[in-house]
């Protein structure tokens, strides 16, 4: 499947990374679980159960982020929406999620 990113998932990624390792070191450590997560997504994203939106969540531990996606059979595509942050600004990205049809 191929996967794509939301601009704004991509920039909170970014954001992400760089703050952990600026402010504890681990931003090579969380870039890494972020690369091992879209790989393990990317080998079978139906294993993952949709949510009301119709979206999926994947927490990343030990880290306080998740990735939230949708896989779609149709376009074999991942869409890659958010980096969200479990202890702050909780949905936010829902905005960023297209209507159910």
């Amino acid at each position: 499947m191929i996967v794509e990113f939301e601009d704004e998932a991509l920039a909170e990624i970014e954001n992400a990374i760089s703050y952990s390792e600026g402010r504890f070191g681990t931003g090579e450590r969380l870039s890494r679980e972020i690369q091992s997560s879209i790989l393990r997504i990317a080998e079978d994203p139906f294993r993952f159960r949709k949510n009301h939106l119709g979206v999926c969540i994947h927490h990343l531990p030990p880290f306080p982020f998740y990735l939230v996606f949708e896989p779609r059979k149709d376009t074999r595509i991942i869409r890659i929406y958010a980096l969200g942050n479990t202890s702050r600004r909780p949905n936010y990205w829902k905005s960023r999620i297209p209507p159910l049809p």
